[in-house]
Order: structure tokens, then sequence, then C-alpha cells
């Protein structure tokens, strides 16, 4: 326990955390332990209905097969052309359906591409490229075997300079959408010589053969 002073009630007491629970230490030694306070607020009320182990499950919705956007339906499965837009926070590419927002994972900005999609929900979907009808310049060859397939990489498909300037408007939007109107300074991303064989996060996939 790491006690600590604390006001309650009017006075003055010691304090301790036990379990994520502070105890008033006088009312310990009493055999009266007293709950001053909880900084991850579990012992609210709130947290009592919503968190609760006796609360009754709320049923989740099905996951649809179809989703219906100005008068036309886009069904799971279903393969559709696509133009890339931009790319995400994700690590996916943009791209929309009638207006229907997709993310697209193996886009770059300004190609046209086959794409199936995988998901569909209320505001958005998601879809994978199977062909690249257009291709942009910027498009490359992965260099790992596994690129696509393991997860760790999302962009090796997409030469090194258009990388950095995705990274750079992403950071610009992101900005600009939590800080309106401050209007600050965005310089250009700044990249290594041989961006090969560096990590500083790895993401491992774990799967049965």
């Amino acid at each position: 326990l790491g006690a600590s002073p604390r006001f309650h009630d009017g006075k003055f007491s010691s304090a301790a955390r036990l379990n994520g629970l502070t105890l008033d230490l006088a009312g310990l030694l009493a055999n009266e332990p007293t709950l001053v306070g909880n900084r991850n607020d579990t012992m609210n009320s709130r947290s009592k209905s919503e968190d609760s182990p006796w609360k009754r499950p709320q049923k989740r919705d099905a996951p649809r097969e179809t989703v219906e956007v100005n008068g036309s339906v886009i069904s799971v499965g279903q393969e559709v052309e696509l133009t890339i837009d931009s790319m995400t926070l994700e690590g996916q590419s943009l791209a929309r359906l009638d207006g229907y927002v997709l993310f697209v994972s193996g886009g770059i900005p300004g190609e046209t591409v086959k794409a199936k999609v995988v998901t569909v929900g209320k505001k958005f979907g998601r879809a994978r490229v199977i062909k690249v009808v257009k291709p942009t310049e910027t498009r490359v060859t992965p260099k790992c075997r596994h690129f696509g397939r393991c997860g760790g990489c999302l962009w090796q498909h997409i030469e090194y300079g258009e990388q950095l300037h995705w990274k750079e408007e992403l950071v610009r939007a992101t900005l600009e959408h939590s800080l309106r109107k401050t209007g600050l300074p965005i310089q250009p991303m700044i990249g290594i010589p041989d961006p090969w064989g560096t990590r500083n996060k790895i993401h491992y996939s774990v799967v049965d053969f």
C-alpha cells in the first residue's frame, strides 16, 4: 500500500490505494474501512449500471450483408471499380462508391482499382484490391514476400517519397481537425536514406498451420 494524506469529510486522514480503490487508513485500523474515492470511477453509479457483471448483455446486431445507398444496393462480396481518393490513419486507402465511403486495403490515391467488398455498415464499408486497373507511378513491388498477408506493413506497395507525402497530409489533416483556426505550420516530413531494415513497431499475426 502507498499511503498519502487526504482531506475528506472536513478532516485530514491517511489514505492508500488497494486494487484500484482508495481506503481511509484511520477507518481501516478501526475495522471500519471507508471508500474515499476511485480515480478510475469504477464504483460510481454509472459504472455499476454499465459495467456490472450482473447486467444482461445487450444483443448485437448481426453483420450486414447489404446496404442501400442512393437507391443502389452494395453487397458483401460484390466486385466494384473504384477511384482511390486518399489515405487514412489506419493505413488503408479511401474511395467512394455513389457517395458511400469504402476503406480499401492495397490502393494508392489516384489509382483506378477493382475491389471486392468485405464488410458493409450503415456509414462505411471495407474492401480489398483484387486488381489494379490503372496504377499510379508511385506503385512499387513490395520487397517482402509476406506483404499483404502478415499485416505488419501496410504501405510497402507505395514509393517511399509518396509515403512521406501522405504521412505529412495525415498529420496536417489531424491537427487542422483537432486545433481549428490555429494555423499551425506543418514542415515537410523528413525521411531516412534507407527505410528498409528499420522498425519502431512490430505487429505479429499468429495463425494455425
